[in-house]
C-alpha cells in the first residue's frame, strides 16, 4: 500500500521536528506517540510505536482504517513498518 523509507521519516524531511506528545494509557495496548511538526510548527504528522503485540494489532489497525479514507478528504498514512526485531 505505502512504501516506507529506511531512515526515520525526519532524518529524510529536513522541513521535519519531532516532539514528545502522547505517552499512553499504561497497559497492553499502550501506543506511545511523537508529533512531527514542519520548521513553522505545523503538524505534519504523527508517528506510533507498539511495543506489544495489542498495540501493534491496534497500530495496524489504524493503518487499514486511514488508508481507507480517500485522499485530501482526512488523514492519510505514509507507511507501516517494524522499527526493530527484538
Amino acid at each position: 500500500m505505502h512504501s516506507c523509507e529506511t531512515k526515520p521519516f525526519c532524518e529524510t524531511k529536513p522541513f521535519c521536528e519531532t516532539k514528545p506528545f502522547i505517552v499512553g494509557t499504561p497497559g497492553p495496548g499502550r501506543k506511545p506517540t511523537v508529533a512531527l511538526w514542519d520548521k513553522a510548527w505545523n503538524l505534519a504528522g504523527f508517528q506510533q510505536y507498539g511495543e506489544t503485540a495489542v498495540a501493534r494489532s491496534r497500530i495496524q489497525n489504524e493503518f487499514r482504517v486511514l488508508g481507507e479514507i480517500p485522499e485530501r478528504v482526512g488523514p492519510s498514512v505514509l507507511c507501516l513498518s517494524l522499527l526493530y526485531n527484538a
